[in-house]
């Protein structure tokens, strides 16, 4: 059985951590649909109609959110390395499309998904070794 270096234990455990970040931002998504969209910058529905469509769609992306974090967590828990590099790398897909979807909106919210989807690529590389 292969050993890890401490540096490698140490990256696998960042990406665990890094793993609950979905998590905590679903929880708030579905708790407070209102200040979650507002955090991205979205401008607040005019109407009780289009604010319950806005409450019901940021509560269903919060939920993707939580299944994600929910999946990294459960890689991370059980040793899963390779696994966990993987699923970095494909969940950052969600933040590039939301990146994407944001600026065809409101031209802007860039900042909210681009970094973490730099720090998810990171993460993932380096659990599957392409760093070296």
């Amino acid at each position: 059985m292969p050993t890890t270096s401490p540096q490698s234990q140490l990256l696998f455990n960042l990406t665990g951590l890094y793993g609950t970040v979905p998590i905590l931002i679903g929880v708030y998504g579905l708790l407070t649909p209102g200040a979650a969209l507002a955090s991205l910058d979205f401008p607040a529905p005019t109407t009780p109609e289009a604010q319950k469509l806005a409450d019901g769609l940021t509560r269903m992306f919060a939920a993707r959110d939580v299944v994600i974090g929910m999946i990294c967590s459960t890689m991370w828990y059980k040793g899963e390395r390779k696994l966990l590099g993987w699923v970095m790398i494909l969940s950052s897909s969600f933040m590039l499309l939301d990146a994407v979807v944001s600026w065809d909106l409101i031209k802007g919210g860039l900042r909210n998904h681009l970094p973490p989807l730099g720090v998810a690529l990171g993460l993932g590389a380096g659990l599957l070794g392409w760093f070296g």
